[in-house]
C-alpha cells in the first residue's frame, strides 16, 4: 500500500465500495450518498425485506453475515466480487 513512505511517489488508484443503510436514522446518509456516487466506486444499498424495502439497522455491518461477506469478499477480490447494487436482507 505504502510502497515509498517519504511520499515522493504517488499511490495507485484504488477500488472503493460503500455500504449504505437504507434508512439508517443513527446516521444519515445523504452527504455520504453523494460523495459515494462522485468517487464512482461499488455501492450496495441495504434494506430489510420484512416489510420489503424496509429500513436497515446502522449496526448491519457488525451484525449481519452477508454484510460482512460483502466486504470481506471485496478486499479479497475487487475486481470479481462486486456485490449488487441493492441487497434486501432479513434483519432481527
Amino acid at each position: 500500500l505504502l510502497a515509498d513512505p517519504t511520499g515522493a511517489t504517488p499511490q495507485g488508484a484504488k477500488e472503493v465500495f460503500a455500504q449504505i443503510a437504507l434508512g439508517d436514522l443513527v446516521v444519515p446518509n445523504a452527504f455520504n450518498a453523494l460523495l459515494d456516487n462522485l468517487i464512482g466506486g461499488a455501492i450496495t444499498t441495504y434494506s430489510d425485506d420484512d416489510p420489503p424495502g424496509g429500513p436497515a439497522p446502522h449496526s448491519m455491518l457488525a451484525t449481519d453475515p452477508q454484510v460482512q461477506a460483502d466486504a470481506a469478499l471485496f478486499l479479497v477480490d475487487p475486481v470479481t466480487n462486486v456485490p449488487p447494487a441493492t441487497r434486501a436482507l432479513a434483519f432481527p
